[in-house]
C-alpha cells in the first residue's frame, strides 16, 4: 500500500513539473515575439508604401509655367495694321543630355516656320534665338514653297537650363521648358502662331535605361518685352515668342530605393533588438542600437551624393530626420530596456512604429 501511495505521489510530482515546464516560458517570458514584430513591420511598410503610391498616381508639377504675355483685344486695337501670323513648330529628335539633378539639358531637333515671304524675309526669320540657352549647332535653312506660303526648317542643337523645384525629391516630377523668340520681328507687325500638335517629341525616354518619361507637351504663344528705359517708349521693344513646355514623370524607383530603403531597414534592425532578452543581452541591445544610429549618420553622405544641391529642405531630408530621430530615441531607450516589462516594450514598439508611419505619411502628403 505504501509503495502504491509513493507511485501516486511521484506521478503527481511529474505532472506538476511537466505543467511548470509548459507554462513557465509564457509566464516568465522577457522577449517580444517575432510574430508581433512582423505585424508592426507590415503595418509600417503598408502605410508608407500607400502614401508613396498615392503620390505617384497623382503627378504634380511645382515648376511654374513659362507663359508669355498675350495680346488682348485692346492691345490689338492700338495697332495700325493687323499683325501677320507666322506659324511655328518644334520637333525634338533626342536629348543627348538630360540632367534633372542640375537642370541642364541638350537636345537635337528642328524648328520650322511657315510665313508669307511678301511680308517678312527669310533673313528676319533666321534671326530667332532660344532664350537662356546656347545654340550649339544651326544648319542652313531648308526652304520649300507651298503656294503663297514659304516653309523653312532649321536643324539645331541646343543646350539650355531650366529652373527645377526639388521639394518632393525623390518623388519629384518636373516641368522643363524653353522659349523661342525673335527680336527682329516687332510684335506690332508679327505674331507667332503655334499649337500643341506643332510640338513633337520623337524620343520620350531619355536613356537606354530610362528614369523619366514624357507625359505631356504644351505650347504657349504671346510676346515679351525688353525695357531699356521706362520713361521712353522708343527704348522698349516688344517681340513675339513661343514657349515650349515638357512635363516628365519619374518611372525609375532606383533613386527612391537608394535614398529611402536603407533608412527603413536600419530602423527595423534597431527595433528587432527588443526581441532579445534584456537580462542576458543588455550589452548587445545597446551595441545594436548604437551601430544602427552610427550607420544612419554615415549614410547621410550617400544621400547627399545623389541629391540636388539646394538650400531648402527636400522630402528626402525630412524623411531622413524622422528616421534619425527615431533611431536616437531607440538608442536612449536601449539603456532602460532591462527595467521595462514585456508590456512596456510592446507599447514602446507600437508607439515608435506608429509615430514613424504617421510622420512619414504626413511629410509625403505635404511635400510630394
Amino acid at each position: 500500500m505504501t509503495r502504491l501511495k509513493n507511485e501516486v505521489v511521484n506521478g503527481r510530482n511529474i505532472k506538476k513539473e511537466f505543467f511548470a515546464m509548459t507554462v513557465s516560458p509564457k509566464e516568465n517570458r522577457h522577449t517580444v515575439g517575432p510574430f508581433f514584430q512582423l505585424i508592426l513591420i507590415f503595418f509600417t511598410v503598408t502605410i508608407i508604401y500607400g502614401s508613396i503610391e498615392r503620390v505617384l498616381s497623382q503627378p504634380s508639377y511645382t515648376e511654374p509655367l513659362s507663359q508669355p504675355q498675350v495680346f488682348t483685344p485692346r492691345d490689338m486695337s492700338l495697332f495700325k495694321d493687323v499683325p501677320n501670323n507666322i506659324s511655328v513648330g518644334f520637333f525634338i529628335r533626342s536629348f543627348s543630355k538630360f540632367d534633372t539633378l542640375h537642370g541642364n539639358f541638350v537636345l537635337s531637333g528642328s524648328v520650322w516656320f511657315e510665313f508669307d515671304p511678301r511680308k517678312v524675309s527669310l533673313e528676319q526669320i533666321g534671326n530667332f534665338n532660344i532664350e537662356q540657352s546656347t545654340i550649339l549647332e544651326k544648319s542652313q535653312p531648308y526652304v520649300m514653297q507651298a503656294g503663297e506660303k514659304m516653309f523653312v526648317r532649321y536643324d539645331i542643337k541646343v543646350e539650355f537650363t531650366s529652373q527645377l523645384e526639388y521639394q518632393a525629391f525623390p518623388l519629384d516630377e518636373h516641368r522643363i521648358g524653353f522659349v523661342l523668340a525673335n527680336r527682329f520681328l516687332p510684335a506690332q507687325n508679327f505674331f507667332f502662331e503655334s499649337f500643341n500638335k506643332n510640338f513633337m517629341v520623337k524620343q520620350a525616354n531619355m536613356e537606354r535605361d530610362p528614369e523619366w518619361i514624357l507625359t505631356r507637351n504644351i505650347v504657349y504663344t504671346g510676346y515679351a518685352q525688353d525695357i531699356y528705359d521706362k520713361t521712353l517708349s522708343q527704348r522698349q521693344i516688344t517681340y513675339p515668342v513661343v514657349s515650349f513646355v515638357l512635363e516628365f514623370m519619374r518611372i525609375s524607383s532606383k533613386t527612391l530605393a537608394v535614398s529611402f530603403l536603407p533608412l527603413l531597414f536600419l530602423f527595423f534592425i534597431s527595433l528587432l533588438s527588443f526581441s532579445l532578452d534584456p537580462k542576458q543581452y543588455a550589452i548587445q541591445i545597446i551595441t545594436i542600437s548604437m551601430g544602427t544610429l552610427s550607420a544612419m549618420i554615415a549614410y547621410r553622405f550617400v544621400i547627399d551624393s545623389i541629391s540636388p544641391r539646394v538650400s531648402y529642405f527636400m522630402l528626402s531630408d525630412y524623411l531622413y530626420l524622422i528616421f534619425l530621430f527615431a533611431n536616437f530615441i531607440i538608442f536612449l531607450i536601449s539603456f532602460l530596456i532591462p527595467k521595462f516589462t514585456l508590456m512596456q516594450r510592446k507599447v514602446t514598439l507600437v508607439f515608435l512604429h506608429g509615430a514613424v508611419s504617421f510622420l512619414s505619411a504626413l511629410v509625403i502628403a505635404m511635400y510630394a
